[in-house]
């Protein structure tokens, strides 16, 4: 790997990345830790519905008698935007009475929770990475977490965002987080 001829690994070296390989393994492995929601390689499957011609009930018995008719799950594009609209609502007279709306308790701002960020990263005599990264909110604060990675996730850096992505993962969603680093 270490002179592999391809030019992304030809690129990567002219940065003076030592092993291209190894770096984007790393940042693949990384992308692992990222929630599917966040990461920029998932997305939503399509939704498709696979149905044959047979299979799509007809609604004859259906001609504004008020029976029920079947449903139909194939719904052809409409040519304009406006024909893809359609509201059902009851017929009823109008309301007289004034509108109100109840106003929604305030919740108590969380307070901001400020981390420090720091990490270490060697290169032994092999030319093997060596990586550790670690979040600290305070004394005995049990938020404080310390990671170290392994050789093939080790890189530049790489035990901070590790030591990020766990300590963000262990927060409520709505505490804001000043990061120091």
């Amino acid at each position: 790997h270490k002179e592999c001829p391809c030019p992304h690994c030809t690129q990567d070296r002219s940065i003076h990345c030592k092993k291209p390989f190894k770096c984007a393994q790393l940042a693949k492995d990384l992308l692992t830790c990222i929630l599917p929601k966040w990461n920029p390689e998932m997305s939503a499957p399509p939704y498709t519905l696979h149905i044959s011609p047979e299979q799509i009930p007809t609604n004859d018995t259906s001609d504004g008698d008020n029976t029920p008719a079947i449903f139909n799950p194939v719904f052809p594009s409409p040519k304009t935007l406006d024909k893809g609209f359609r509201v059902f609502v009851a017929q009823r007279p109008p309301c007289s009475s004034l509108v109100s709306q109840t106003p929604t308790p305030q919740r108590p701002t969380p307070e901001l929770a400020k981390v420090i960020m720091a990490d270490a990263h060697q290169i032994n005599n092999d030319g093997d990475h060596v990586s550790a990264g670690m979040a600290w909110f305070s004394n005995e604060d049990p938020r404080n977490t310390s990671v170290k990675l392994s050789e093939d996730l080790a890189g530049p850096g790489a035990g901070e965002i590790c030591a990020l992505i766990a300590t963000i993962s262990t927060l409520q969603a709505d505490i804001p987080l000043q990061i120091i680093t």
